[in-house]
């Protein structure tokens, strides 16, 4: 005997990074299941981001979509709506005095459950930069936001120190190199060409292609909520997705 099938209604939200249509439907028992082994006790940010990087590749059903090849906050974005359209438009947090005093230095433990409206939550820009970047008069660059892939192999990648992965990040997020005759692609040049480039920035002209990354923008919402235990009215910032998994 055949059993019935149930329909599941789809919707669409425009994709941060891109301005580009998704389309998406809930999460079902079978997602919610990876998110819940997600959260168990000792799951790292690397666990979570796995699980949430699964649900959403299940969930999306635009053609030609590639979860791994999206940002950071296209996956935030995209994760909150499939929250809302999932479980519902409210998210209950519990907040809490830090380090269990209140800002009259009073003790205070209690735990505070908070609605907090998921369309009230916004990506906020720190500022918004060009990615067409000039260094001098006639010489430019062309870069993009990382993606979740790059940012994962780049983060795995242990041999690397810090300016060696700051630079793997440059060389792997630069789409291509302009001067007054040509406009030069990177996936033309060598690595040894692409490092010798690099390196003759000025730190002038380094600070402005560091600008672009440091203005990606990110999941924020602040709380205003009153203590039930003492009665102090307190604020909390949430930000990124790991403040907003439940």
């Amino acid at each position: 005997m055949a059993l019935p099938k149930l329909d599941t209604p789809t919707y669409e939200m425009t994709l941060p990074s891109t301005g580009k249509p998704v389309e998406f439907r809930p999460f079902l028992v079978k997602e919610e299941k990876l998110l819940l082994m997600a959260l168990t006790e000792g799951a790292t940010e690397a666990d979570v981001l796995r699980a949430v990087k699964q649900v959403i590749t299940n969930c999306v059903i635009s053609k030609d979509f590639n979860v791994g090849e999206i940002t950071g906050y296209d996956i935030e974005k995209i994760f909150l709506e499939l929250r809302s359209k999932s479980v519902g438009e409210t998210i209950t947090l519990n907040f809490r005095h830090m380090q269990g005093k209140n800002r009259q230095g009073k003790e205070c433990a209690t735990v505070t459950p908070v609605d907090i409206d998921i369309n009230e939550i916004e990506l906020k820009w720190k500022k918004k930069v060009d990615p067409k970047i000039s260094l001098t008069d006639n010489i430019g660059i062309k870069v993009k936001h990382p993606s979740v892939d790059i940012i994962s192999e780049i983060a795995a990648d242990k041999d690397k120190n810090e300016v060696n992965r700051i630079m793997a990040l440059l060389r792997k997020c630069t789409e291509y190199i302009w001067d007054e005759s040509e406009i030069h692609k990177v996936e033309d040049a060598t690595d040894e060409e692409l490092s010798a480039f690099f390196d003759t920035l000025t730190s002038e002209q380094f600070r402005k292609i560091e600008d672009f990354f440091q203005a990606v923008p990110k999941l924020e919402h602040t709380v205003t909520y009153q203590c039930k235990g003492c009665g102090e009215e307190t604020q909390h910032t949430l930000k990124g997705l790991n403040d907003f998994f439940v």
